[in-house]
């Protein structure tokens, strides 16, 4: 017998007081009203408290959290919400994002009637800072009349034809999932900054199937302090390696062995490439390393080898 609502919506925030306005509002305007709100904030230097302290006093709002120490990742303020959250169902409402009023009321019905289905997500339309919609680049428009269908998709089969290359549930504010799949998976997205999303489908489709509704119902922000957007060298090489941890847990899909094993060594060559051969036995290299050994030393070890690798062949190159 459930007692609460039936879907937590958790909106975590970090310095983005100028969107939170438009967030909370099309979360409280849900045609679906079986919810509860959980408010979280990672210790924004912005006025995104005191935006955040006009929605408190909501009955729908049933914690307001404010971390005094920020968290160092977007996926731990993911762990505390769900831990937190009575409900059944998660949408974790992103907040830069926002959303069609009717975003809810299409996905809650699937994962009711659906117990198999661990992730329901929705069409997005990609807006800007100002909320205008972003033009689809050519090669993403066609992707997208792929996508024109809803579907129903088997977890194995989500991962090994959806999520190798590239993470096709990109924002989290279009998904609903079942609480009790996500508190099932291993927590090692918990040291992720970046990526960590990719991780937790994955995880979560091994146990459980995918809808997609292919109705439009998020609109999915971009502006320039997004943490999707990885231009910077830190940032490319944080990205490389999470990818590293992604790869880690598709090692156990036999029918993706080949694909993770030649992954591996593309990403210790984009790394050195990264890093450069002059700058490799920089403090900027060590720093990698140890980063990048906290996730698995072999990625660091597939580094050296890489260096070792360009090395021999350049020496080969001079002696001829």
């Amino acid at each position: 017998m459930q007692v609460g609502p039936k879907v937590s919506v958790i909106v975590p925030n970090y310095n983005h007081a100028r969107f939170l306005r438009k967030r909370m509002n099309t979360v409280l305007e849900q045609t679906y009203t079986d919810i509860e709100i959980v408010i979280l904030d990672d210790c924004s230097d912005d006025s995104s408290i005191e935006v955040l302290a006009g929605y408190k006093s909501d009955p729908r709002v049933s914690h307001f959290v404010v971390n005094e120490i920020n968290g160092g990742s977007p996926f731990r303020q993911w762990k505390k919400g769900v831990d937190l959250a009575k409900g059944r169902y998660i949408w974790i409402a992103e907040s830069d994002d926002y959303a069609d009023p009717h975003l809810l009321e299409r996905l809650v019905p699937i994962l009711d009637e659906r117990s198999d289905v661990g992730i329901a997500y929705v069409d997005s339309f990609e807006v800007d800072q100002h909320g205008e919609k972003i033009p689809l680049a050519e090669k993403e428009s066609k992707a997208a009349d792929q996508s024109q269908y809803s579907f129903l998709m088997e977890g194995h089969k989500a991962i090994t034809e959806l999520m190798f290359d590239r993470n096709a549930i990109p924002n989290a504010s279009a998904v609903l999932f079942r609480k009790k799949i996500f508190d099932s998976i291993p927590m090692s997205y918990l040291g992720m900054r970046v990526i960590g999303d990719w991780l937790v489908w994955i995880e979560m489709l091994k146990r459980s199937n995918l809808y997609f509704c292919a109705e439009k119902l998020n609109y999915f922000r971009y502006h320039p302090a997004v943490t999707r957007i990885h231009k910077t060298n830190e940032k490319r090489l944080q990205v490389y390696a999470e990818r590293y941890v992604i790869l880690n847990s598709l090692e156990d899909i036999l029918e993706l062995r080949g694909r993770v094993n030649a992954e591996y060594d593309t990403l210790a060559y984009k790394t050195l490439k990264r890093l450069g051969l002059r700058r490799i036995v920089s403090p900027a290299a060590w720093k990698i390393g140890r980063r990048v050994s906290q996730y698995d030393g072999l990625f660091f070890a597939r580094i050296c080898k890489a260096i070792w690798t360009r090395f021999r062949n350049r020496a080969k190159k001079n002696n001829k």
